[in-house]
């Protein structure tokens, strides 16, 4: 039974004067507006709303509901209409200052501002503010509370200057953001202990990956959302969807993961050159070997076995994503080792300098007398700057491509690809 038909049921028309139909009829007419409360989020939207972050990373696929959840967020705190489930301790009770920003005006700026105004009553609405192109760049919206919220949208078009000098409760980024952008606006929180919101496909903007994903950060959230889990999206549209993208691009635009960002981190690379397959290249075990791991926490750790030639070439040939134990760990590179003939006695291994000497809660022992106890040597006194690192990365991965490949014009890094 639909809205209209719950409203009428039972009502005999004929019956009712001229101020019961005219009652009647102001009330029919709601029934086709919207509001924050009407929003029904899916699984992976409403574990987004309920997270208590400090900054969180709605990372999806393309129409995974995340550009929806963003706007929801921010209608909530701008009106002060939180649904039931909504937790207590997150709402704000005052009227409050928010700041979204967007690729530009023209296409993100048109987008969410429809996405607000879909779902904001048009009474709530006090004042609206225009670009001289007609597009919206600031409103104000009336707070449960008795205030008036402030929302202003900013681009990336913008100078960096344009962010600076503002202070507010909320941020939202809607597709990666510069970081310039991104860290004056973070600023601005302070003063209100304000939060963060970002909601992306992430292809673009590497520096998130390593500044908010990679810190394992208990302030940051980090979500991947796939197409999939929208459930008002027809399988047979992503299926449709799906045929016409690239296995890179269906990491990022069906599953919202940053897999793909190797190409656009290092621009040198180049996969039809770097990556080789092992029948390619005989690989020496006298070349000497060395085995970098970035361990984790609550994510699998993540290692490489590479050699190096005598001419300083280097090669990728194994790498290693295992999740368990530093017990269980050293186990599997051991055995993986001894499976590709290279002794572990004579393995150069090097540790995140960070977390390598960080003393463990439970045991008291620094992460690299954690792996000591097994038999795993690890040098942590290594440079751990990240700029210099993927400088040192894209100088490895250059040639000179005006020129024909050949033993001296060719990169000095490879990847090794596995037969399957």
């Amino acid at each position: 039974m639909s809205r209209e038909e719950d409203l009428l049921e039972g009502v005999d028309l004929s019956t009712l004067n001229e101020e019961e139909l005219d009652a009647l009829y102001s009330e029919l007419k709601t029934l086709d507006k919207i509001s924050p409360l009407d929003y029904i989020p899916h699984p992976s939207q409403l574990l987004f709303h309920k997270a208590n972050n400090k900054i969180r990373l709605f990372c999806g696929g393309n129409r995974s509901g995340k550009t929806e959840a963003g706007a929801m967020e921010a209608l909530y705190h701008s009106t002060g209409l939180y649904p039931k489930w909504y937790p207590e301790e997150l709402k704000l009770k005052t009227h409050n200052r928010g700041r979204i920003i967007v690729s530009d005006y023209a296409k993100g700026g048109d987008v969410i501002t429809e996405k607000i105004l879909k779902w904001l009553p048009k009474e709530l609405i006090v004042h609206t503010r225009k670009t001289m192109k007609g597009h919206l760049d600031k409103l104000y919206v009336k707070h449960v509370s008795g205030g008036t919220s402030e929302i202003e949208v900013l681009t990336h078009e913008m100078d960096d200057n344009a962010f600076e000098g503002w202070s507010g409760h909320w941020i939202w980024a809607d597709e990666p953001p510069p970081r310039e952008q991104y860290i004056a606006s973070v600023r601005g929180l302070i003063d209100f202990s304000g939060r963060a919101w970002l909601t992306m496909t992430p292809i673009s903007e590497p520096w998130i990956y390593d500044d908010l994903v990679m810190k394992e950060s208990e302030d940051v959230l980090y979500l991947t959302v796939s197409m999939t889990d929208n459930p008002y999206i027809p399988i047979e549209e992503i299926k449709k969807f799906e045929a016409m993208l690239t296995d890179d691009e269906k990491e990022s635009r069906l599953l919202g993961k940053f897999r793909h960002l190797t190409g656009l981190v290092y621009k040198e690379f180049d996969s039809k050159v770097h990556v080789i397959p092992e029948a390619s290249i005989k690989i020496s075990r006298n070349w000497p070997t060395y085995f970098v791991l970035d361990p984790a926490d609550r994510r699998p750790h993540h290692g490489l076995w590479i050699k190096v030639d005598p001419f300083n070439t280097i090669y990728v040939v194994q790498e290693i994503v295992y999740a368990g134990t530093i017990d269980l760990l050293a186990k599997e590179i051991f055995k993986r080792e001894i499976l590709m003939g290279i002794k572990p006695m004579e393995v150069v291994r090097i540790l995140d300098p960070n977390k390598g000497v960080t003393p463990s809660v439970v045991s008291g022992l620094k992460l690299n007398q954690e792996f000591a106890k097994h038999g795993l040597y690890f040098n942590v006194n290594v440079n751990d700057d990240v700029v210099l690192g993927h400088l040192a990365v894209a100088e490895k991965l250059r040639w000179d491509k005006k020129q024909p490949l050949s033993r001296t014009n060719c990169p000095k890094l490879y990847f090794i690809k596995e037969k399957s």
